[in-house]
């Protein structure tokens, strides 16, 4: 099984807008059955490397029934034209007992789904979504098992954690390797103490507020996308994204404390707790977004000026935090095209070659004890990936060219500066 890098990530390719087509015209022709086979060979995603699906289903002329995986859970669903309505639901968590702290939390939630909604059925809490065929097209349909199920997935951890009284149900998962839990159990408790040291280090913290957050956030996206932790730490660290940018009003030395003090208490955690969130699983909805090349561009602007400034401050390891943050959260935020989603995996490959070799990844791109960069190593997968995606494309793109004659490979710094300069040249025209 390979090493899993980031988040699930989609393609929307042209067969896969035919299929979303497909989807509505046949259910505008009231047939029904057709349309939602179409919509679920939308949601259809095959990986080679484990033989598991993100989806099945079983269609006849009078029903359609399928299982629909999104991490840990799976939402089964099953359409039938006898009954004429379409039933789905994913079961959560099972208890001998129900408090009224976890029936207050059930009802909370409720408040905020538009399509599903928290339950319990026996001994069980299940999120569900039932609706006529009527008055369902393919586009609701898709949102309401989005919403179900990427909920789901969350609230398992989040309600098991937070309960005692809960016991897992309905919980699959594909299991890691140890050797590889291991080495990501090592450099998780690392990155976040040598963070802690970093931050110590300065004295004045409202004066080095750029600097600390910097620290914190691209510590964040490093451990989402390298060490890519699912179940409850990879909420915890989606939680302390999220809650950064939050327009709350607190200062952003009040942030940068709370920051540490979330890092504090995952890092606080039983070693095992930490290693049972070191799993793999099937996806079919992405949690990002997809966005504009300017867009990501424009991110790449907002920060890389911040570089100068750390030089001539002479923290040249801020300024390679930078180079981090923006690969980081680039990679956690947006849904992007494999070229530049590549080129900025490499980015965070680079800067963490220690954790890359140790993993087994054999073409290691940069040696931290002599610095040096290996310029055809680089070069040759910068081509690799940019060939790959061409090949890969269904859209033409004549003027998409990364000029590797630009880069400067004398150190980090420049190699990086001289980096994402080539990816703001990059054109993706198609005229």
């Amino acid at each position: 099984m390979k090493v899993k890098f980031g988040r699930f990530t989609t393609l929307i390719t042209n067969e896969k807008t035919e299929l979303w087509n497909n989807a509505e015209g046949l259910y505008n022709q009231k047939k029904y059955l057709d349309s939602y086979k179409c919509l679920l060979d939308f949601l259809y995603y095959p990986e080679k490397d484990n033989g598991i699906n993100n989806l099945d289903y079983t269609i006849n002329e009078e029903e359609l029934s399928f299982i629909i995986r999104q991490g840990s859970k799976e939402i089964n669903g099953v359409i039938s034209l006898k009954d004429r309505k379409i039933d789905v639901y994913s079961y959560i968590a099972e208890f001998d007992k129900i408090g009224v702290a976890i029936m207050r939390r059930l009802l909370e939630m409720n408040y905020s789904l538009f399509y599903s909604r928290f339950a319990l059925e026996e001994n069980k809490i299940v999120i569900k979504f039932d609706s006529p065929i009527e008055g369902c097209p393919p586009e609701k349909l898709f949102y309401a098992l989005k919403e179900l199920a990427i909920r789901a997935d969350k609230q398992d951890d989040i309600l098991l954690d937070d309960f005692s009284t809960l016991k897992p149900y309905n919980y699959h998962i594909l299991e890691i390797p140890e050797e590889e839990k291991d080495i990501k159990y090592k450099y998780f408790r690392k990155w976040i103490t040598d963070a802690f040291k970093k931050i110590d280090s300065f004295e004045n913290i409202e004066k080095h507020s750029g600097a600390l957050s910097y620290i914190l956030m691209s510590l964040t996206y490093k451990i989402d996308y390298l060490i890519a932790p699912e179940g409850s730490i990879g909420y915890h660290l989606e939680k302390i994204a999220w809650d950064y940018f939050a327009n709350d009003n607190r200062t952003l030395v009040e942030k940068i404390t709370n920051l540490k003090k979330e890092f504090q208490k995952i890092l606080d955690f039983p070693e095992e707790k930490i290693k049972k969130d070191f799993y793999r699983a099937k996806y079919t909805f992405v949690t990002n977004t997809p966005v504009s090349f300017d867009n990501l561009i424009g991110t790449f602007n907002r920060n890389l000026p911040s570089i100068d400034f750390y030089i001539k401050d002479k923290k040249e390891d801020i300024a390679l935090l930078v180079f981090e943050y923006i690969a980081g959260y680039s990679l956690f935020t947006y849904n992007l095209p494999s070229f530049l989603r590549n080129l900025l995996h490499m980015v965070l490959e680079i800067l963490n070659e220690n954790f890359m070799e140790e993993l087994g990844i054999e073409e290691i791109l940069y040696n931290s004890d002599t610095n040096e960069l290996y310029k055809d190593k680089i070069v040759e997968r910068i081509n690799k990936y940019l060939q790959e995606f061409i090949s890969e494309s269904e859209d033409n793109y004549p003027y998409l060219n990364f000029k590797t004659d630009n880069l400067k490979f004398n150190n980090l710094i420049n190699f990086f500066k001289s980096y994402f300069n080539e990816i703001k040249s990059l054109n993706f025209s198609s005229e």
